[in-house]
């Protein structure tokens, strides 16, 4: 890697919770964009605009039964939004017991 001039965006070798949620996350990424479609005659140019399309529809819109069926970027607003309230409010804590995910009260 040094040689290449990479730098290792991931957590160091061993540490098996980070591995596992990358892996998980690439497994994904192959299954849901690179195996449905050949890429022969692809620049990389354009791979990488569909691979960033990927990643951001995989943050913003992609929902996820284990967030409360919520995509990645609106569990991260909803819980900056519960940490506010829970700022005002030191005895409001069902916003963030609600994270676990038991909303009666949400809109899916």
């Amino acid at each position: 890697m040094n040689n290449a001039g990479l730098t290792r965006s991931m957590s160091k070798k061993g540490c098996s919770p980070d591995n596992s949620a990358c892996e998980g996350f690439f497994g994904r990424l192959k299954n849901e964009m690179f195996y449905r479609k050949s890429w022969i005659g692809v620049s990389i140019d354009e791979f990488i605009e569909e691979l960033d399309r990927y990643i951001r529809w995989y943050n913003e819109k992609r929902i996820k039964q284990s967030l409360g069926y919520l995509s990645p970027l609106e569990y991260r607003n909803k819980m900056a939004q519960c940490e506010k309230i829970a700022a005002i409010d030191k005895s409001s804590q069902k916003c963030l017991a609600g994270m676990a995910y038991d909303d009666k009260d949400s809109k899916v």
